[in-house]
C-alpha cells in the first residue's frame, strides 16, 4: 500500500512539474506577445481586448498567471483514500480469519471448550451409548490439562434438553450446537460424529469457533467395527484434541511472527522449547541447550528447536557443535 501510495503521489509531482514548465513556457510566449501588442498598440492607438492574461501598466506589458485550481491536492488525497480503501477490503477478512485464534492464544487466559454428543451416523442403534460415551471420554481427557478450561456434560445436556433434542442428537447442527457453547461463553466447540462402512468405524471430530463457526481443525480415527476399541479410538482422538489445544494456548508465549514456525505436535517438546527459549534469551545458552535437547529427544523433527540449539552452541563459541546442529536443520529443510 505505501508503495502504491508513493507512486501515485511521485506520478502527482512529475504531472506538476510537467505543468510549471508548460505554465513557464505559456509566460515567455505571452510576455512576447504582450510585447508584441504593447508596440502595435504605441504606434496606433485602438480599443480592443488585450490577450488573455496580459495587461499594460504603464507602457509594459506582463503576464498575469491565472489562478490554478487546487485540484492536486484534491487529486491525490483522493487517489491515497482509494488505495487505502481497496487495501482495506482485501485485507480485512484474511486478518479477522487469522487473528481471531491469536486473539485466543494472546488473550492471557485459558481457552474454554465445550464438547458437544457425537452423532450416531452409522444407521446402527447399538452405537448410540457411545454418543455420549465419547463426549465423556474427552471431556475427561482435556480437563486434565491446566491449560484449558472444559464445561461438564452436565451442563451441556440441560442446554440441548432446553433445545427439545433431548437423545436426538441428529438434530444437533452446528448452528445449534454455536448457540449452546455461546451460552456456555466457551471459545471453542467440539463436534463429531460416528460413521461406519463394512468392518470399519470411523469418528470425526472438529474444533469449531463458538462466535464464528469457523472450523480451525479435523481429526479422524478409524477402526474395526467393534466395541472392543471404541476405547482405544475414543483415547487416541481425545489425544489429538487435547495436544491441539494445549499447543495453541503454549504458543501465546511466543512472538506472532515465531508461532507459524513451530512444526511440533508434542505439548511436552514444546513446553521444553518455551523454557529453553526463555533461558536463551537471558543468555544462559548452557541451560537453554539442555532444554532444547529434551525437546529433540521427545520429537526429532522439531526443526525450530534444532535451530534454536545450533544457535546456543553458536554463541557460546561451539562452533563444530553449531555446525552439526545446523546441517541436521538444513537435512530438514523441507520440513
Amino acid at each position: 500500500v505505501a508503495n502504491a501510495i508513493k507512486e501515485i503521489i511521485n506520478g502527482l509531482k512529475a504531472a506538476s512539474d510537467t505543468a510549471d514548465t508548460a505554465d513557464t513556457a505559456d509566460t515567455a510566449d505571452t510576455a512576447d506577445t504582450a510585447d508584441t501588442t504593447d508596440t502595435a498598440l504605441a504606434h496606433k492607438p485602438r480599443p480592443g481586448i488585450l490577450p488573455e492574461g496580459v495587461a499594460v501598466k504603464g507602457k509594459v506589458a506582463e503576464s498575469v498567471k491565472p489562478a490554478r485550481p487546487h485540484r492536486l491536492n484534491l487529486l491525490s488525497a483522493f487517489f491515497i483514500a482509494a488505495v487505502l480503501i481497496l487495501a482495506g477490503i482485501l485485507l480485512f477478512p484474511k486478518l479477522v480469519r487469522q487473528n481471531r485464534l491469536e486473539k485466543l492464544r494472546a488473550s492471557g487466559d485459558r481457552i474454554s471448550v465445550a464438547v458437544m454428543p457425537f452423532q450416531n451416523m452409522t444407521g446402527d442403534i447399538t452405537w448410540h451409548v457411545w454418543q455420549d460415551g465419547i463426549q465423556d471420554i474427552l471431556i475427561t481427557s482435556l480437563s486434565n490439562s491446566e491449560e484449558l478450561i472444559v464445561r461438564q456434560a452436565e451442563s451441556i445436556t440441560r442446554l440441548i434438553q432446553s433445545n427439545g433434542l433431548a437423545g436426538n442428537y441428529a438434530s444437533l447442527t452446528p448452528a445449534v450446537a454455536s448457540n449452546i457453547s455461546k451460552k456456555l461463553d466457551t471459545d471453542i466447540f467440539v463436534s463429531g460424529n460416528m460413521k461406519k462402512a463394512g468392518p470399519v468405524l470411523r469418528v470425526y471430530a472438529q474444533l469449531i469457533d463458538s462466535r464464528t463457526k469457523e472450523v480451525y481443525q479435523s481429526f479422524q480415527i478409524e477402526g474395526i467395527s467393534n466395541e472392543e476399541v471404541i476405547f482405544a479410538i475414543a483415547d487416541s482422538l481425545s489425544l489429538l484434541v487435547r495436544d491441539y489445544l494445549i499447543l495453541s494456548e503454549l504458543k501465546k508465549e511466543l512472538p506472532s511472527f515465531s508461532r507459524n514456525l513451530v512444526s511440533t505436535g508434542s505439548p511436552e517438546a514444546f513446553r521444553y522449547f518455551i523454557y529453553g527459549r526463555n533461558e536463551f534469551f537471558k543468555r544462559d545458552f548452557h541451560t537453554a541447550r539442555n532444554w532444547f535437547r529434551k525437546a529433540i529427544d521427545i520429537d526429532s523433527n522439531f526443526v525450530f528447536a534444532v535451530n534454536m540449539l545450533s544457535l546456543a552452541y553458536g554463541n557460546e563459541g561451539i562452533y563444530d557443535q553449531a555446525r552439526k546442529w545446523s546441517l541436521k536443520a538444513y537435512e530438514k529443510r523441507d520440513q
